[in-house]
């Protein structure tokens, strides 16, 4: 049967108030007999005394004794120092009576130390006696004087004492289990009431039957490992958040409640150049952004999310552009999510830019075969003079628009990394030479000599097919840029663990304002000239996607004394 906490403090109070009264009443008549029986032995000792201080000189022995008998209630006992009998008060004929020199008290009394005590069963008078001796002393006659009393009135007094104890602690006993009663129901009352809520807590019937401290203890073991499950589970979503927001290009800042800062992930350390130490720093000490500060106080006050546009100035770099949004927090904190749009911006302003750049492109072919095409059906057609030229336009500006079309496609695809690359093993002079025997019919129209400079054996890492148009789109450029008579070489030497390509010209060179955007989509040095040319001002640009995707580099110099020398480094095999 489970017993409750209540009933137990009050078996064992109970118990243990019974136990401290049993030992009382013990204690009590031991005391109480070791007290009485004290009396009895100093009444005796001062009558013996007495007794003996009367018998000096000629005092009748037996006179006295029977005195002190009456008395004291004693029996006396006159004793020679050999033991002999020689009165006692309470028999008649003591010839009849043992020796008594063997006899505790009287040998007690007869030594140094003069008084004798003893308590033992007298086979004599049949009861328990407590027996004092004293000496005396009666010119030359020694002896000793007993005196003994019966132990039964004490034992009769000490008798009566444990009836009046236990009355006594019958009814205080019963008090004291009333007030048990009433303190184990307090002392249990706040642990019942907290035993109800931890079941509760823990999902447990809320019955009120058994040990409460051990129905507590369940409890608290099972809101234990509740709790460590929580624990576990939060820790783990914590380093879940903390591995998203670490991962997260978006910077993130939360705030507490007195807008400090909480918490920053490395894309808001890295943008707002802070580290750790802006944790428990006032936000507006660490961002200093007047609007988006005031945006964040704005969002905590109102309790509504925010959205601002701010753009960051950055040394030596293009500004950021940021779109902060603001979410408060029900405590009056926040939590601030900033998307840095410089990358979206630029490349719209790109698209803006491509989209113009193509429509101007388009418009001169389109326009120029829409107005042949009428004059011809206006009866241009007919005519021996116009017909040719204005056939001979539109074909001219069809081809043009191929072109174009083709370079866009092209480019396009590249960008997108739809053209795939393999990349293995090159050799720089064959491929050098190959290209060179393609396009020497158009260097000979032009009288141009084309020169290879190559090591034989030279090998780069990169794809064949686009190799060889980055080579042509660099030799056909040179050929058409450089004068009638001139020369035009591929060079290459191995420097370290990579190869150095030049495409090398003598034309009219590049200007140094314009070398670091010649590689732009449809950026010509020389608009005009450029589309005399049949460019579509997209070839360096393709060339740059081409080598970047082979994991070279490419770049641009002049050429001394004139011309331009147009560097490809890729990886040596």
């Amino acid at each position: 049967m489970k017993v409750g906490l209540r009933t137990r403090l009050f078996v064992m109070t109970v118990a243990l108030l019974a136990l401290l009264g049993g030992l009382g009443t013990w204690w009590t008549t031991v005391r109480m007999r070791a007290v009485l029986t004290e009396d009895v032995q100093w009444l005796l000792l001062s009558h013996g005394q007495s007794l003996a201080a009367m018998l000096d000189g000629d005092a009748d022995v037996s006179a006295f004794a029977n005195v002190v008998a009456q008395a004291s209630e004693a029996r006396v006992t006159v004793i020679a120092e050999d033991g002999l009998v020689l009165v006692d008060s309470e028999v008649a004929d003591v010839s009849m009576m043992d020796n008594h020199a063997a006899r505790t008290e009287v040998r007690a009394a007869l030594s140094p130390e003069g008084i004798g005590i003893s308590s033992r069963f007298s086979h004599t008078l049949g009861q328990q006696m407590l027996y004092v001796a004293v000496p005396w002393r009666q010119g030359s006659q020694v002896g000793v004087i007993r005196l003994a009393r019966p132990l039964d009135r004490v034992e009769t007094e000490v008798g009566r004492l444990p009836k009046a104890v236990a009355i006594a602690g019958v009814f205080g006993l019963l008090l004291s289990a009333l007030l048990a009663w009433v303190f184990s129901e307090f002392a249990t009352r706040d642990l019942r009431k907290l035993v109800r809520r931890a079941r509760t807590l823990a999902g447990q019937p809320s019955d009120s039957g058994g040990d409460e401290v051990r129905r507590l203890t369940g409890s608290v073991d099972r809101i234990s490992s509740a709790l460590q499950e929580a624990l576990d589970q939060v820790a783990e979503e914590r380093t879940q958040l903390q591995a998203l927001l670490s991962g997260m290009r978006e910077a993130v800042v939360s705030l507490d409640s007195e807008g400090r800062v909480k918490n920053t992930n490395p894309a808001a350390e890295a943008l707002f150049d802070v580290g750790v130490s802006a944790v428990g720093q006032p936000f507006e000490a660490v961002m200093r952004q007047p609007k988006l500060v005031a945006a964040v106080d704005d969002a905590r006050m109102h309790g509504r999310v925010g959205l601002v546009e701010l753009s960051l100035p950055a040394l030596g770099a293009v500004a950021r552009e940021l779109v902060a949004t603001i979410a408060p927090l029900a405590d009056g904190g926040a939590v601030l999510v900033m998307h840095d749009q410089t990358e979206l911006r630029r490349l719209e302003a790109v698209r803006r830019k491509f989209v113009a750049n193509v429509s101007h492109e388009l418009r001169t072919p389109v326009a120029v075969i829409s107005s042949s095409v009428e004059a011809l059906i206006d009866g241009a057609m007919s005519d021996p003079v116009h017909g040719p030229r204005f056939t001979q336009a539109i074909q001219r500006h069809a081809i043009r628009l191929g072109m174009l079309i083709s370079d866009l496609l092209d480019l396009a695809s590249i960008e997108a990394g739809e053209r795939s690359l393999t990349l293995a093993p090159v050799s720089v002079d064959i491929l050098a030479a190959s290209v060179m025997e393609q396009l020497r019919p158009r260097a000979d129209g032009r009288q141009q000599l084309l020169l290879v400079d190559v090591p034989k054996g030279t090998k780069v890492i990169g794809d064949v097919m686009a190799l060889e148009q980055v080579l042509v789109n660099l030799v056909d450029n040179a050929i058409k840029y450089s004068p009638e008579g001139g020369g035009i070489s591929v060079v290459a030497k191995t420097i370290s663990d990579r190869v150095l390509i030049e495409v090398v010209d003598q034309g009219a060179g590049i200007p140094p304002k314009h070398r670091q955007r010649v590689f732009e989509r449809f950026y010509r040095v020389d608009p005009g000239r450029a589309r005399d040319m049949g460019g579509t001002g997209l070839g360096l640009s393709i060339v740059k996607h081409l080598v970047v995707n082979q994991g070279g580099e490419i770049g641009l110099i002049p050429n001394e004394p004139q011309g331009a020398r147009f560097q490809v480094w890729l990886v040596r095999a």
